[in-house]
């Protein structure tokens, strides 16, 4: 374990590229007092600690270990769903937390998502490349947010049908580089899908890009090389 203490989290085939049940070690316990922010009733745990952890290159993906959510997971449960904001301060906070008890100066892992509102049709080679970018090193945590800016359902289901395509792909080898798709059935245009993929995200950093570039496959390289230098 890189810090005598991780988070793995297990594959979900009913909520694929969801940190389902992730294992923490009791390391945990006796530094934070709880499992969770006491600002947690029953929603987000599972993420937030996923995400805790990866800033520190101490979350992984256990894909080979396979279990389904039968009750409650994304859909409806048998109790009341009450959903808080943790992406913002409470994880920040956590985070300076967890730095001190391991007493290290400088935080390597690198959580960066991309971005990319959709609304033309027939582009899929396009989302394609995108959705296939990589980085070269270690220890950087990436999702990618396609915002469906379009009310065609004939659009929605074929970004769908590529991410499920892929997803079912790179899930064979690990849960980074996982594609979400967001569609909220209108046209309200690239700054309001921007801004509702920018509220999903949980990164610290965010790369915008538009379903009709062709980027570079270095493109996350060159941006992390920026990170580094001036974070």
């Amino acid at each position: 374990l890189p810090l005598g203490a991780a988070c793995v989290a297990m594959n979900d085939l009913s909520f694929p590229g969801f940190p389902t049940f992730p294992v923490i070690h009791r390391w945990h316990l006796n530094q934070f007092g709880s499992l969770l922010p006491k600002q947690f009733v029953n929603q987000g745990g599972d993420p937030f600690l996923y995400e805790l952890y990866s800033r520190f290159e101490a979350s992984a993906w256990e894909v080979s270990c396979r279990l389904e959510n039968t009750i409650g997971g994304d859909g409806d449960a048998r109790y009341q769903k009450y959903h808080i904001n943790w992406r913002g301060h409470i994880l920040n906070m956590h985070i300076r937390k967890l730095k001190n008890f391991i007493e290290i100066r400088k935080i390597n892992g690198i959580c960066l998502d991309v971005v990319v509102p959709s609304y033309r049709t027939n582009n899929n080679d396009y989302l394609r490349r995108i959705a296939l970018l990589r980085a070269s090193r270690n220890g950087v945590y990436v999702k990618f947010w396609f915002v469906v800016d379009n009310p065609c359902k004939k659009h929605v289901d074929e970004v769908k049908g590529l991410a499920n395509e892929l997803n079912a792909k790179q899930l064979e080898q690990s849960g980074n580089y996982f594609i979400n798709v967001i569609h909220y059935g209108a046209n309200r245009g690239a700054s309001y899908a921007r801004n509702t993929g920018y509220n999903y995200s949980t990164a610290d950093w965010i790369l915008f890009l538009d379903d009709d570039v062709i980027p570079e496959d270095n493109i996350l390289d060159a941006y992390i090389g920026g990170i580094k230098r001036f974070p």
